[in-house]
């Protein structure tokens, strides 16, 4: 029995060593590079190293962005006090860092749970920390984008959101350029997955993103936001849109929404705020796009400036609608057409155009398609094809109606009607170059097509130039320097209907005359003072910015006398001296006269109080006289008494008023 049982015994022993025996066989040779792989797995691990990203600069290398280098430090105070490890993270974060012994080690003692002991310690003062290995302390790059100038340009820019990633504007744009490649580092780790220590080899440097150099103009920047600002102030107006461009290159210099956000705290504003509605919102251009389409006109030859009009005195029945214009002329020049803004004229001068060649023009000019501006949430608008149009169509459109547009569309398409008829691609990056200065990749202007000729160009300059000095777009004047313009309002459409409480106040301007240099869109979202026409409410924001861009480029202003101009207040600027582009109420009482323009004394002033606007062109012309009209109705006040002597090429400025209101009649 005792043979037996130490046989047993034996035997048991003998399976025993056989089966280690070939586990042993198994993990040290069968299996042993597969065990090899996951220990290594487990005692090693890889880490990244964020990227430092990019910067971004305006036109003359004033940094706009950058991100600041920073490290956040976490403590798991469990952890290190099971290792006995808190005493000397409280030590070396004091010779470190700064700060008192006994303030990190309350801090460790009095935790339960992992925490924040450090928040973004500049990276260069943390450099000492950062391969630093004690059991609870972690280390994490926690980089901050810097908004040098808090919300300027924030449109433009976009904002990077909490994963660290571009959204909207450039940053979202240039991702890929200005975040940069992560880097790597290995480590030790021990079986519970602390770190246990920094290995030196297979270490991967983060590469540095790459910096955006803009066409925006930080000054100019500034001057369009102020103003923005301002002028929704004044008109107690919803929102402003404003865009300054050079009408010769494409390039964008300055790009603004009121209200603006701060992209550094981008969560505090709403969607609707942050949205870029220079390029995302549409709207009819209303009387801002008689420009655009009198140019295709000319283009063709088919009248001239001095072509006469029968402008219907005011009254036009057109394809089973009514269509009104204020001054209630019964005829006008082709330029006068525009300096007061006419419907009819501009509805009967579109009607010698078939409506094909009407629609190439148009397109011509970028109108239904997006400007490839880069930046994201662009629309391009609403063109319809011409087998889309009703019979009003290419009449109402030409006045701005029946189309709808961006203002980057807007102000692309004037600076072609401007700079001798060629369409340039916008842009706002001029140049990426990397952390060294090195220009990896540059911008320059790109023609797209030529649109009209450099005489239709020429003409249009001078006419939009009559605009701003007789015309509706006098407050925009500037004594000292030619500018050319046009007004704009239109009404904005609120349950499928034109409303008559909302409106778009728009004027588009440049300057100087006889060679651009400088095009600016201001675009007024539902004013609710001083007026609502873009005369009343855009053109004296368009005239404040002028007044700064001259102080920042004195080569314009040469002879401005700019003292006198700064002494004018925005409010003598803003509130309207007269009513322009509509109809007003009035209770005054007026007595109605008709005169033979032709029995009249050519040599002395006769009284044209109480004669229609109608007869009172007929006499100012047969006069020789320089004159400008207000108002509506019947006149009631002119600059040059009755009897006084005539000499030809006098100025007189003529008020109207009428006693009944007849409705608003917008341009």
């Amino acid at each position: 029995m005792n043979n037996n049982r130490l046989l047993f015994i034996n035997g048991i022993m003998a399976v025993f060593f056989l089966i280690l025996l070939t586990r042993i066989i198994v993990v040290q040779v069968v299996k042993a590079d597969d065990y090899s792989y996951f220990a290594k797995k487990q005692q090693t691990g890889v880490e990244p190293l964020a990227a430092s990203r990019g910067s971004i600069y305006d036109r003359n290398g004033t940094i706009l962005v950058y991100s600041k280098d920073q490290v956040s430090f976490f403590v798991d105070p469990r952890l290190a006090k099971k290792f006995k490890k808190d005493s000397l993270i409280a030590k070396v974060l004091s010779d470190s860092i700064g700060g008192t012994y006994g303030f990190y080690k309350g801090k460790i003692d009095s935790a339960k749970k992992i925490f924040c002991i450090l928040n973004k310690v500049d990276a260069k003062l943390a450099h000492k920390l950062k391969n630093v290995v004690y059991d609870g302390l972690i280390y994490t790059e926690d980089p901050t984008r810097v908004y040098e100038y808090a919300s300027l340009a924030s449109h433009v820019i976009g904002f990077v959101n909490y994963e660290k990633t571009g959204t909207d504007g450039i940053e979202a744009t240039f991702e890929n350029q200005l975040k940069g490649k992560a880097g790597s580092r290995f480590v030790l780790k021990d079986g519970t997955g602390s770190v246990m220590s920094v290995l030196n080899e297979n270490y991967k440097e983060a590469q540095p993103g790459q910096n955006i150099v803009l066409t925006i103009d930080r000054a100019l920047q500034n001057a369009l936001e102020v103003e923005l600002e301002a002028g929704v102030k004044a008109a107690k107006a919803e929102n402003a849109t404003g865009i300054i461009m050079d009408p010769n290159t494409g390039e964008i210099l300055a790009l603004a929404n009121y209200s603006g956000y701060e992209p550094g705290n981008y969560k505090k504003y709403s969607n609707e705020i942050r949205r870029n509605k220079a390029i995302s919102d549409v709207y009819e251009p209303g009387s801002t796009f008689k420009g655009i389409a009198m140019a295709g006109i000319l283009d063709k030859k088919l009248v001239t400036p001095g072509t006469s009009i029968n402008t219907e005195n005011g009254v036009y029945n057109f394809m089973g609608g009514t269509i009104k214009d204020h001054h209630g002329a019964a005829s006008m020049t082709v330029r006068e057409i525009l300096r007061f803004s006419s419907n009819i004229g501009m509805v009967k001068l579109s009607q010698k155009m078939d409506k094909d060649e009407f629609y190439t023009y148009i397109r011509s000019f970028g109108f239904g398609n997006y400007t490839y501006l880069g930046l994201p949430g662009e629309v391009k608008g609403r063109l319809g094809l011409p087998s889309e149009w009703s019979g009003p169509t290419k009449g109402t459109m030409s006045y701005g109606y029946g189309i709808s547009v961006t203002p980057i569309q807007l102000i692309t398409a004037y600076s072609a009607l401007i700079n001798g008829g060629y369409l340039y691609k916008p842009y706002l990056v001029k140049e990426i170059r990397d952390v060294k200065g090195n220009v990896t990749e540059s911008n320059s202007p790109k023609k797209i097509r030529p649109v009209i000729t450099e005489e239709t160009s020429k003409l249009m300059r001078d006419l939009l130039f009559d605009v701003v000095e007789k015309g509706t777009g006098k407050r925009a004047k500037i004594e000292g320097i030619q500018i050319g313009g046009k007004t704009g309002t239109s009404r904005k459409i609120v349950d499928g209907k034109y409303s008559k409480e909302r409106y778009n106040s728009s004027f588009v301007g440049f300057f100087p005359v006889d060679n651009p240099k400088y095009i600016c869109l201001i675009l007024v979202n539902t004013p609710k003072s001083v007026g609502i026409t873009g005369g009343e409410v855009a053109a004296p924001v368009f005239k404040n910015i002028v007044k700064r861009i001259i102080s920042i480029d004195p080569s314009i202003g040469k002879n401005v006398n700019l003292e006198k101009l700064n002494k004018e207040s925005d409010e003598e600027i803003i509130k309207p001296e007269y009513e322009e582009e509509i109809e007003i109420e009035s209770d005054t009482e007026i007595e109605i006269k008709k005169v033979d323009y032709k029995s009249v004394d050519l040599n002395e002033m006769p009284d044209l109080r109480g004669v229609s606007l109608k007869d009172a062109i007929s006499i100012m012309r047969r006069l020789g006289l320089d004159f400008t009209c207000s108002g509506s109705g019947r006149v009631v006040e002119q600059s040059i008494k009755p009897g006084k002597e005539i000499k030809k090429g006098m100025k007189i400025q003529v008020k109207l008023q009428e006693k009944a209101f007849s409705g608003a009649n917008i341009y």
